[in-house]
């Protein structure tokens, strides 16, 4: 189930985008595992704007979650993080989906992603 986040459940996503993280040290890019998760502000923020969106449990809790920003006239995919055990299920493509239905909703035509 692809929901907004609970206001309780905002610590818990940085805890999720480094744990998902670790994945990139088995593909050659450990120099991912340092960087800083997004913060509680800015999650905070995000949340409050509309554009926070997690993928729940069977049980309610959040497994991953995407994060879109609006910058330079664009929408973009800011972050998208599923922990490992929870990959291969769909979740990212639901997250992803969910972030570009509010694009189109906000009026963008695109959905930009950095890598």
């Amino acid at each position: 189930m692809i929901r907004p986040p609970r206001p309780s459940e905002i610590a818990l996503l940085p805890q999720i985008e480094n744990a998902a993280d670790r994945r990139f040290a088995s593909v050659g890019l450990p120099q991912i595992i340092p960087m800083p998760p997004a913060s509680v502000a800015v999650l905070t923020r995000a949340r409050r704007a509309g554009l926070l969106w997690v993928a729940a449990s069977p049980l309610g809790r959040p497994v991953g979650f995407a994060l879109m920003a609006e910058s330079a006239g664009a929408a973009w995919l800011d972050q998208l993080s599923v922990l490992d055990r929870w990959q291969g299920r769909g979740l990212g493509r639901a997250l992803i989906e969910r972030t570009a239905q509010e694009a189109r909703q906000r009026g963008y035509r695109a959905l930009l992603l950095s890598t």
